[in-house]
């Protein structure tokens, strides 16, 4: 067969090809198949992964009523080797100067029986503001299988003691600071969720006796026992593991189409100087 002339050269472009006649492409379609493939096998064994970890970190929420005191037992499956975690969750509580007015019991609050520390620089008395009014009190005792847990501390982060540091003589005295600072902590999110303490241990029966009183008009509260990994709990492993998974799928596509592309287009169309078998 002669060779092609070079004006008829564009003719026979093929998938991928560069329009230049004498210069070979650089993206080829296997490369790119290649490439492609290989990040949506990456991305489907990580989504994977992350789904598999989102069904099986423990997450559990028990419900108790505010200004009570209950307690409730649940079957516990922990990882022993994994920190559990413990949380008292306010629903629809959004941390700004606007909820904390009103969730006040101003009734309370006025009634005659009720006794306040004043509010001076040296008295060393707690925060005259509606934050520090609405910070609830709460016991929490847990036992799992009859034996006692002992929990640590609420998860304060660094700028909690650099703020106490900060306080100066009004507040630095105070007790159970900690709680405060954990408590004081604002989110835009609806629901205010904050740490009541952590504990490692196995699977069983847990029993959690919980009083929680606050000036608040919310009826419910709930007690949140969790477990996290690096990408956090059950559900954003869960949805950490979906966007991987749809990621790698819609890669899994572009090489799909590709395929069926370079299929139509046939085979790579030979340099302007070879000859055509």
């Amino acid at each position: 067969m002669p060779i092609i002339p070079i004006d008829s050269k564009i003719a026979q472009q093929r998938c991928c090809q560069q329009e230049c006649y004498n210069c070979q492409p650089l993206l080829h379609p296997g490369i790119i198949n290649g490439v492609f493939g290989s990040l949506a096998v990456l991305f489907i064994v990580i989504g994977s992964y992350f789904t598999y970890q989102g069904q099986h970190l423990f997450y559990e929420e028990v419900q108790f009523a505010v200004n009570s005191s209950a307690t409730h037992t649940l079957q516990v499956d922990l990882n022993p080797d994994l920190q559990t975690f413990v949380y008292y969750k306010l629903p629809n509580f959004y941390q700004n100067v606007r909820t904390y007015g009103q969730s006040i019991d101003y009734e309370e609050l006025a009634s005659p029986a009720l006794k306040t520390a004043p509010c001076t620089d040296d008295s060393k008395a707690v925060l005259c503001s509606l934050i520090w009014k609405t910070k609830p009190t709460y016991t929490i005792n847990l036992k799992l299988n009859t034996s006692p847990i002992t929990l640590s501390p609420p998860m304060l982060w660094e700028s909690d003691a650099e703020t106490n540091n900060l306080f100066g003589k009004g507040v630095k005295q105070q007790p159970k600071w900690e709680e405060f600072a954990v408590w004081a902590r604002q989110s835009p999110f609806k629901d205010a969720v904050k740490p009541i303490g952590s504990f490692k241990s196995g699977s069983g029966s847990l029993e959690i006796d919980f009083t929680f009183s606050q000036y608040n008009k919310n009826p419910v509260v709930y007690v949140v026992v969790c477990q996290v990994n690096t990408a956090g709990g059950s559900k954003e492993n869960g949805a950490l593991g979906i966007v991987c998974i749809v990621v790698g799928g819609v890669m899994l596509l572009v090489v799909f189409g590709l395929l069926i592309t370079q299929a139509a287009y046939g085979a790579r169309s030979k340099k302007y100087n070879e000859k055509i078998e």
